[in-house]
């Protein structure tokens, strides 16, 4: 069952869409999955309008208000993405097209952008300071050598890793689907993890069940067994 939200911040230029894909009875339905999408408000058009129009009425690029957008990586729309017509901007660091100033004014004053231009920022810096001599990469490789000897696991640790996995698969092929499985995933998979690294599986759902029902079943699984505490997360 899909289930579609609607919902618009105040004082925001834009319509957020969640989607959800929900799983259980009737009445008691959770939400195991969504995607969502902003629609920008004044680009919402009345249904009258013909989709001639729709499609060749682009809004007016405010030229005066460049400079000031362009200090936080919004420039003019160079591509003509038919997906996006009427669109004048785009934010470089976002990836985002806007349709008016007022649009972009909420897009760069939101935490997204912020935390964008900060990376941005810090790109920029890393990428001014001077090179390392060959006496610094040298002792750099000297303390990163330390550092991995004194931290890597042992092939009993990775052995004990395998082993919960193996475990774990058949505790879900027995109660949720026979070709459910989970492997070895991220630092542990190559071979990278440290005393603190957590223990990431990857799940093999069937093609019978959608990744939510799947998802939903394995932590249901989970829950009702005595292995403990498991944070299920989609990637």
């Amino acid at each position: 069952m899909l289930q579609l939200q609607f919902s618009k911040p105040e004082g925001k230029d834009f319509i957020h869409l969640i989607l959800f894909e929900c799983t259980g009875p009737p009445g008691g339905a959770k939400h195991v999955s969504r995607n969502g999408a902003k629609i920008c408000v004044s680009a919402v058009m009345d249904e009258n309008t013909p989709a001639g129009k729709i499609h060749m009425t682009p809004y007016e690029l405010n030229r005066y208000s460049l400079p000031y957008l362009q200090k936080h990586y919004i420039y003019r729309k160079k591509d003509s993405v038919s997906r996006f017509v009427r669109a004048v901007y785009y934010c470089e660091i976002c990836h985002y097209h806007i349709w008016t100033v007022a649009q972009a004014v909420s897009h760069f004053t939101a935490r997204e952008h912020i935390d964008n231009e900060e990376k941005e920022a810090m790109s920029k810096k890393l990428e001014s300071l001077p090179e390392p001599v060959k006496d610094q990469m040298a002792s750099v490789e000297i303390i990163l050598h330390q550092q991995c000897k004194s931290a890597v696991l042992t092939d009993e640790q990775y052995e004990m890793a395998k082993s919960i996995a193996s475990s774990l698969s058949l505790l879900l092929q027995t109660n949720v689907h026979k070709n459910v499985s989970l492997s070895l995933f991220g630092s542990y998979y190559m071979k990278l993890a440290t005393a603190s690294s957590d223990v990431n599986l990857a799940l093999t759902c069937p093609p019978e069940l959608s990744f939510g029902q799947s998802l939903f079943r394995v932590k249901e699984t989970l829950e009702d067994s005595t292995i403990g505490i498991v944070s299920l997360c989609a990637v």
